[in-house]
């Protein structure tokens, strides 16, 4: 999630991937909760230091609130209304391990410690097979917060050989041109209606501003 320009990720490989009846739908991102935006991270064997929002995604799913974590790090979303397609657990790589990771801890996230960890540990897993922080694609700068860290090197460890169905994924488009947004992780499926069965009621005025959760430059 960084500030900047949404960029064109495999996303359509993503949604191949679906398994099970996948239903579209739509989100509206209206917020962030806890976490921190500047999470200072070393990508792609760059020595250049970018600041990460590793925070959690508030969205809406028709009508109903939820708390979602970014599962994409590359690819970006905004305060915005998306196409969505619901997939399951095992609709992306390594999701059975992130779903894992969502329903042990984050419905007990109290603070901005806690949220950045869950969201640094899944970006790890998906990046790097989770092979901590310290190593791989996706790297925390050394020094920075001992406390999120450990904690997101402490979710990595115990999530290995770990699984769970209960979680949701949200495969994402912009409306207004079809282009790849993040995916994201929420609640258990069982919890959002089925398209046919709610009314999805068209969000008022969107935000004018986008606020795009990628690099900040």
């Amino acid at each position: 999630m960084l500030k900047g320009l949404l960029q064109a990720f495999t996303a359509g490989v993503l949604l191949a991937a679906s398994v099970g009846s996948a239903n579209a739908s739509s989100i509206t991102v209206t917020g962030i909760g806890y976490g921190y935006t500047n999470v200072p991270m070393l990508l792609n064997g760059s020595t250049t230091v970018t600041n990460e929002y590793a925070v959690q995604i508030l969205v809406n799913v028709g009508t109903r609130p939820y708390i979602a974590y970014c599962v994409d790090l590359f690819t970006g979303i905004g305060y915005d209304t998306y196409n969505t397609t619901i997939g399951n657990a095992m609709s992306y790589i390594n999701g059975l391990r992130l779903a894992w990771v969502y329903t042990t801890y984050a419905g007990g996230v109290t603070n901005n410690d806690q949220a950045a960890a869950i969201q640094l540990a899944m970006w790890d897993i998906v990046h790097d097979n989770g092979d901590g922080l310290a190593a791989g694609n996706i790297r925390v700068q050394a020094g920075y917060s001992p406390t999120v860290v450990n904690q997101a090197n402490s979710i990595i460890a115990a999530s290995l050989g770990q699984t769970s169905y209960n979680a949701t994924f949200l495969h994402n488009t912009v409306i207004s041109s079809g282009a790849p947004a993040q995916t994201l992780i929420t609640a258990y499926a069982a919890q959002i209606p089925e398209p046919s069965s709610m009314a999805l009621m068209g969000v008022g005025s969107l935000l004018t501003l986008f606020g795009w959760f990628r690099r900040k430059k």
